[in-house]
């Protein structure tokens, strides 16, 4: 299960998972238990932030549906980790963690009344972060999984996601009422740093499969007329779903 690898320093400690695949499941898991961070603080936290400083309903709802765009625009993330393939999507996991985290970091030190921009900016750039994490973590599971476990995979990684959503809407809000907000964005960005570290000391093996060239396969949908108002109509869904969640109780 664990191995040594040499470095310039000494030796590594590396996870074998090929072998335990349990170890799968835990670290698939823990990935999208970032994610479900991610969305509880931009979703469900930051929304109560803005209205306790007096930033108006409908202007809240409008930042939380464009700051989530970045997940409307998956396709475009998931094509360039396909395109960039021999860096590995173990690589773009970890930039795309690190991203995330640094924006959550420096959240804390920016004022929403006073710099609401700024603010609104970090936060599509963390979504943009976790985002890139996301579509790499779901073809990285693919690419070091069996065919008969990626079901339980799937089901750990939505188990971890929503613990996640549930551990930040409920630590997380009392976090915020006892030590502030700015507490909970570098908690947020501190637990999505040491989550991927995990992958960072993973040793793999990849399973076969051939990749078949999607590029000239999306070139082609997207010239069609009904995948264009498609996705014309995405960011108008986000947006409204902001008004929903934050206006709509």
């Amino acid at each position: 299960m664990f191995t040594n690898k040499k470095s310039n320093q000494g030796y590594i400690i590396m996870i074998d998972i090929s072998k335990r695949t349990p170890l799968k499941y835990l670290l698939f898991s823990f990935l999208y238990f970032s994610e479900g961070i991610d969305l509880a603080v931009v979703t469900v936290l930051v929304p109560v932030y803005f209205e306790e400083v007096g930033i108006p309903l409908p202007f809240i709802s409008f930042i939380v549906g464009v700051s989530a765009l970045p997940w409307v625009l998956k396709f475009i993330w998931g094509g360039i980790v396909d395109h960039f393939i021999r860096i590995g999507r173990k690589r773009f996991i970890i930039m795309g963690g690190m991203l995330g985290s640094v924006g959550f970091f420096l959240l804390a030190f920016v004022d929403p009344v006073l710099a609401v921009i700024p603010f609104s900016f970090l936060m599509f750039i963390g979504h943009v972060g976790v985002a890139f994490l996301d579509v790499s973590a779901d073809a990285w599971a693919i690419e070091i999984s069996q065919v008969h476990e990626r079901g339980k995979i799937n089901g750990a990684m939505v188990a971890g996601m929503f613990a996640g959503l549930t551990f930040g809407s409920t630590v997380f809000a009392m976090i915020a009422n006892q030590y502030g907000y700015n507490t909970v964005f570098i908690l947020s960005g501190l637990i999505i740093l040491l989550i991927i570290l995990y992958p960072l000391f993973v040793k793999y093996s990849v399973i076969p499969e051939k990749h078949p060239k999607v590029a000239s396969l999306l070139i082609g949908e997207f010239k069609k007329r009904t995948t264009q108002l498609i996705a014309l109509y995405l960011p108008i869904s986000y947006i409204s779903a902001g008004f929903l969640l934050i206006a709509g109780p």
